[in-house]
């Protein structure tokens, strides 16, 4: 697993960039479904505390809502997310909430022998610069953590399969 942060300084509060590639021994088709399912999401990390859909404007586009907390502290937003199901890619951006700016993507690639490399590609900006200093490394962590949680929670079902 292959974690990069790095943060952009300007006369704003930083951008942050985050980076998490994964490699795997899921289906490639498996892993894609998982990340295109919201709920998946929040059922993986105690951290996210509300992922849900809030518009489906047909198969490939939709609108999600979605609520990170860590102890007392949280952040809201709402996204617009692309799905391209033939190059098994989600493209989100922020589109209102406590980020100033968030989009990105997640993609899933075959590797190796039937396993598949699953990307996380990030970058974001805190809208509240007294937050910001103290929650951007920790929404870097929250979306690494969300990645590996959510492969993690799918190697039981890899094993299981396996088995059978």
């Amino acid at each position: 697993m292959k974690l990069r942060t790095a943060a952009h300084h300007g006369k704003k509060a930083a951008m942050h960039c985050v980076v998490v590639e994964l490699h795997t021994a899921l289906a490639p088709a498996h892993l894609w479904s998982a990340v295109i399912d919201v709920d998946r999401h929040s059922s993986c990390s105690e951290n996210i505390v509300l992922a849900d859909i809030v518009e489906q404007a047909g198969p490939e586009h939709r609108m999600t809502a979605w609520r990170m907390q860590w102890g007392d502290v949280g952040l809201q937003w709402t996204q617009v997310e692309q799905i391209d199901p033939r190059a098994s890619r989600l493209y989100f951006h922020r589109v209102g909430g406590d980020l100033r700016c968030f989009t990105g993507h997640w993609a899933v690639r075959p590797a190796g022998v039937g396993g598949s490399l699953l990307t996380l590609y990030a970058e974001f900006q805190i809208g509240d610069a007294s937050l910001a200093e103290r929650l951007s490394p920790t929404l870097a962590s929250g979306l690494w953590e969300n990645a590996h949680l959510m492969v993690a929670s799918l190697q039981p079902r890899l094993l299981s399969s396996a088995l059978h």
